[in-house]
């Protein structure tokens, strides 16, 4: 129904809840290891695939 395969959807799920962690303050390290990553630069690789800029590139836009 959602058009990805359930690996891809988990890991857009997981970007998302990141994305929000990061919005609210919330140190990279401790976003990645909330959303569920195995570390920061899991959270890197897959934030920058979705969206296109680093998680603190991210953080520093919106602060």
């Amino acid at each position: 129904e959602t058009g990805l395969p359930p690996h891809a959807y988990l890991i857009q799920r997981r970007v998302a809840l990141a994305r929000r962690l990061i919005a609210t303050g919330c140190a990279l390290a401790d976003a990645a290891a909330g959303a569920g990553f195995a570390d920061q630069s899991h959270m890197t690789r897959a934030f920058v695939r979705l969206y296109g800029i680093t998680p603190a590139n991210f953080a520093a836009a919106i602060g």
